[in-house]
Parts: structure tokens; C-alpha cells; sequence
């Protein structure tokens, strides 16, 4: 299926660079028995396939990050917008800028959700060839672009898609790392040797720390993706390590891993947070005990 999505979203740019010479030769060849109009409706119909395709993905990798809820709220409102015709028309593709933004958005969710599970890519590459595949077809688009505008006009639409962009370069770690569905995630005292951890620790005295904590994970990946992370301990703010570990893809159950830390500051009372995250700082999973 990811395949195929990934087929839909090339068809759509090839679409929408052809549309206004397709929906010509649609009217042409029809006797205008059709209209132009089956050829937006044609890239609509891909776009509402990409949307809905990639949504699950991405509600499911969403945490308590407010980068990542608007990252996917923005995903759900241009899905719903998508399938309300009378908006679609009028709002996302009444023009050319707004049509080739919109699709610019729709193509850069297909990559995040696509290269991880068709070609196993891990998200720090993932993410960068999503954007720069989108950047390079929008750049295609610049003839559809200053159609109807003056040069000034154009260029300025030009920079503003770009300028867009390179904002969601700088705050890629905020995008959800879709693909990576944790399935458990418990700070506790003890983990087995065969990767079962013990009862789920929220308060722990000061006096017990000497014995260790332990923040387990079990996030289920793409079959084939060897996923690198880090679990980032967290004292009132301050990031105190920074532990690397490697997630592999394929178990349905997700695949365990933990990290263990003994070594504590003198002052350990307050609270604690680890985070998973990616190389590039995506969110995975959010852990928090406190120090009593």
C-alpha cells in the first residue's frame, strides 16, 4: 500500500503540472460533454487518498509535544478541508499558489510515512529526502506558478513556498516520527532477562535510587527499519545524559529496549522526565517520575 501511495503522490504532481492541458483535451476530446473539471477532481481524489492514508500514521506517533499537535492538526483539518468540495474548490485550488502549496503538503506526508516503510529509511533521512523531493517538484511548478501574476507577484509566491519549507526544516524535530507506534513505556525499578519490566514506578525515594531506574520502552517499527534513538534523562529541566540505543522493526508487539541509570546527582529530589527521541530530536516517547 505504501507503494502505491508513493505512485499516487508522482502521479498527482504529474497532474497538476498537466492539469490545465488535460482538462483542455478532456472538454476537447469529450465535446464538452466533460469538463475541466474531472481533471481537478482526478488530483483531488489523489490528494484525499494521500491525506487519509497518511493520518493514522501520524495521529498515532503524536505525544504531549504542541509542535506535533499542530503538525497533525494541520494534517486532519486539510484532510476534512479536501473532502468538502465547495471549500476545495474555492479555498485550496481556487489557485494556482494555493493548489501547488497544498499539494506540496500532501506530498511531504506521503514521504514521512512511505520511505520509512517502503525503502526502511530511518526518519533522520526520511524527513530531509521528504523535503527535498518537495522542494525540487515545486520548483517544477514555477511556470503554473506566475500564470495570471505579474513577475513580482510570482517570485513572491516562489519564496513563500520555500521560506515554508525551510521553517518545517528548522522544526523537524516538532513533525511527528510517523511510522513508530509505542506499544509500552514505564519507568520502573527492574527489567528481566528477557525483556519484561517490572511494576511502573511514578514516586521513588531518594534512598532507593542507589539500586537504579529503569526507563522501558516497547515501540513497534516498519519491518526492516533499524531505527537509531536516544533516551534523554531529565532533572527539573536540566539534561543530565544522553543514551543512545537502536530500535529494530518487524515485531508485532514492538520491539523492547530500556535504559538504565545509576548514577544520580547529590540534590535528586523533584521531577524527572526521559524522553526517546530520534537523532534529529522527534519525540517518540515521554516517561516522568518524581524524587521524593
Amino acid at each position: 500500500m505504501s507503494r502505491l501511495i508513493a505512485a499516487l503522490t508522482l502521479l498527482g504532481w504529474i497532474a497538476l503540472l498537466a492539469e490545465d492541458f488535460l482538462g483542455n483535451w478532456v472538454a476537447r476530446v469529450t465535446r464538452g460533454r466533460l469538463s475541466e473539471n474531472l481533471v481537478h477532481f482526478a488530483t483531488q481524489s489523489l490528494q484525499i487518498e494521500i491525506l487519509f492514508f497518511a493520518l493514522p500514521f501520524l495521529i498515532a506517533a503524536t505525544h504531549d509535544d504542541a509542535g506535533q499537535i499542530i503538525f497533525t492538526g494541520a494534517a486532519i483539518i486539510a484532510a476534512v478541508g479536501c473532502t468538502v468540495d465547495p471549500l476545495y474548490t474555492s479555498r485550496i485550488a481556487g489557485t494556482a499558489a494555493r493548489s501547488v502549496a497544498f499539494h506540496a503538503f500532501c506530498s511531504f506526508l506521503a514521504g514521512l510515512v512511505v520511505l520509512p516503510i517502503a525503502l526502511q529509511l530511518p526518519l533522520e533521512k526520511a524527513v530531509p529526502l521528504s523535503l527535498a523531493l518537495t522542494a525540487v517538484l515545486t520548483l517544477l511548478c514555477v511556470p503554473r506558478l506566475f500564470r495570471g501574476a505579474s513577475r513580482l507577484r510570482g517570485c513572491l509566491r516562489i519564496s513563500v513556498l520555500l521560506a515554508v519549507l525551510a521553517v518545517v526544516w528548522f522544526a523537524r524535530s516538532h513533525i511527528p516520527p510517523a511510522g513508530l507506534v509505542v506499544k509500552q513505556s514505564v519507568i520502573t525499578a527492574t527489567v528481566s532477562d528477557d525483556l519484561q519490566p517490572g511494576a511502573e514506578l511514578k514516586t521513588i525515594s531518594a534512598a532507593d535510587l542507589a539500586n537504579g531506574i529503569d526507563a522501558f520502552v516497547s515501540v513497534h517499527a516498519p519491518l526492516g527499519l533499524a531505527q537509531s534513538v536516544r533516551f534523554e534523562w531529565i532533572h527539573e529541566s536540566e539534561l543530565l545524559d544522553n543514551i543512545p540505543a537502536t530500535i529494530k522493526g518487524g515485531r508485532a508487539e514492538g520491539f523492547r529496549t530500556y535504559s538504565r541509570k545509576q548514577n544520580f546527582p547529590l540534590e535528586s529530589r523533584g521531577r524527572w522526565t526521559v524522553n526517546l527521541r530520534t537523532p534529529d530530536g522527534q519525540l517518540i516517547a515521554r516517561m516522568n517520575f518524581r524524587v521524593s
